[in-house]
């Protein structure tokens, strides 16, 4: 088994904005399973979009200061 196969769980505790600063949600918390923090950002922004009925084409974005790890 390779590190990258290695699922780790991810929790966001922060702002939601969209490329254009336009702010969602002020304090959003959810968490996900992820081999990587980026593809844990990607997961969670696409989670967002789903809950909030968020068009797709609109572009999140999370920061990733506010992700921790476990």
């Amino acid at each position: 088994m390779k590190d990258s196969d290695i699922m780790r769980k991810y929790t966001y505790e922060g702002s939601v904005v969209d490329t254009d600063g336009n702010l969602y949600h002020r304090h959003w918390k959810a968490s996900t399973m992820a081999p990587s923090e980026k593809k844990a950002l990607t997961n969670l922004a696409y989670r967002f979009k789903q809950e909030n009925n968020i068009f797709r084409g609109v572009r999140i974005a999370l920061s990733s200061k506010n992700l921790t790890s476990e």
